[in-house]
């Protein structure tokens, strides 16, 4: 693939969909960051029409690509997977094309990344010869971005926190990305706009229970990653909150929970 240059922007919709999209599916890793690069500017381009922006949004959030072989573990199918939803956040941040999508397409975009974070089941942070893949930082920071549009749906705040929460207690992987600082970001937002602390406080009084149980079903490896991933949020999470004078309230509750994580 050529490198980007302004000539490149030159791309007719059926040119972005059919010729640039599918190497999203690359296992060339300098293939695959020229493509991102290219689709970053897409997404800011003025001199792209929204209608186009429009068709290759919906072109992402269906099976072709977000969904593309969901459910697969251990497979070169992430890969793709996760850069068309780093993608998806490319173009959801930015707020010319945000503004001109309609009513509809926001919300099928809303509800295709919740989808893709509850069944999204390979959530590897880093893959060797891939480098950083994050679906899940990806994925929640397109969430926080559609989180803070006004046609967002407060009642929705507590199945989005549901959501994202189930992602903090994965014993698959290690996160050693910024899974945890996009999630605990998110929180902070939905607590800030409607989410009850109290949803939050239920959550970690269940985290040390949780693990305890997990901990004679997993392997070793995996109650490593399960107990590492719960610390690193609780420890990031803490942060977030001191920061945040409003809700001062949960450190007691993030710390009760980071004890008896330890402890355990």
């Amino acid at each position: 693939m050529k490198h980007i240059s302004e000539e490149t922007l030159d791309l007719s919709d059926s040119q972005i969909i059919e010729e640039i999209l599918p190497l999203l599916s690359t296992l060339d890793w300098s293939v695959r960051e020229n493509v991102l690069q290219l689709l970053q500017r897409i997404s800011t381009e003025r001199q792209i029409k929204t209608t186009s922006k429009a068709a290759v949004l919906n072109q992402l959030i269906g099976d072709r690509y977000l969904f593309f072989n969901i459910g697969s573990l251990q497979s070169t199918d992430l890969l793709k997977r996760a850069a068309t939803v780093q993608t998806i956040a490319t173009f959801v941040k930015d707020d010319a094309t945000m503004a001109f999508i309609d009513n509809e397409l926001y919300e099928k975009i809303s509800h295709a990344l919740l989808l893709y974070v509850d069944l999204e089941a390979d959530v590897r942070s880093y893959i060797e010869d891939w480098q950083f893949v994050e679906p899940v930082r990806y994925a929640t920071d397109a969430i926080l971005t559609l989180l803070r549009d006004e046609r967002f749906h407060m009642e929705d705040c507590k199945k989005v926190f549901r959501v994202l929460a189930n992602k903090i207690v994965t014993s698959s992987t290690l996160y050693v990305g910024k899974e945890q600082d996009v999630l605990s970001e998110t929180f902070l937002y939905l607590l800030s706009i409607h989410l009850d602390e109290k949803m939050i406080e239920d959550f970690l009084v269940r985290i040390p229970k949780f693990i305890q149980k997990q901990q004679n079903k997993l392997e070793r490896k995996e109650a490593y990653y399960l107990k590492r991933n719960v610390y690193q949020f609780l420890t990031i999470f803490h942060v977030y909150l001191y920061r945040q004078n409003p809700h001062h309230s949960l450190l007691n509750s993030v710390a009760h929970c980071l004890e008896k994580t330890v402890s355990l």
